[in-house]
């Protein structure tokens, strides 16, 4: 994420704060007007969660 939390842990903003900053994040993301963080640097992940191959 591109979100720093730990300015909940020294005090400078709260939860609630952080929980907003992350929501609008989300939105700008999802509506295309803001790239994350591996997007801009064109990093990819190559997890995979479900394998479709058989199992031997």
């Amino acid at each position: 994420m591109n979100i720093n939390a730990g300015t909940i842990a020294t005090g400078e903003k709260t939860i609630a704060d952080v929980g907003w900053e992350m929501f609008q994040l989300m939105l700008d993301v999802a509506s295309g007007r803001k790239k994350t963080w591996t997007e801009h640097w064109k990093l990819h992940n190559a997890l995979v969660l479900f394998n479709p191959a058989p199992v031997t």
